[in-house]
């Protein structure tokens, strides 16, 4: 069972479905308009996955943020950088 990030409640997963579908679900009733879906699968493991409709991608949590290259050594906001792609889009 999957519990929400942000506010700590239980996500049921109904045997057979993705885990990303019972996570939307939560956060259309629980925390609608939210840009991204926080959730901890089990201890250790946390994900992220984009609101946006129809997207797929998940990033593990504990990878969010990546090493820069070249003299920039700020890390890059991968689920940021994914997040801001969808509101180019708009």
């Amino acid at each position: 069972m999957a519990v929400c990030d942000d506010c700590g409640a239980p996500i049921p997963n109904a045997k057979g479905t993705p885990v990303l579908e019972d996570v939307r679900a939560h956060y259309e009733l629980a925390h609608p308009g939210m840009p991204r879906l926080r959730w901890t699968e089990k201890p250790g493991v946390s994900r992220i996955s984009c609101a946006a409709e129809g997207c797929t991608q998940i990033f593990d949590a504990a990878k969010q943020y990546s090493a820069s290259k070249g003299q920039d050594k700020d890390p890059i906001d991968r689920v940021g950088a994914h997040l801001s792609l969808h509101s180019e889009e708009d």
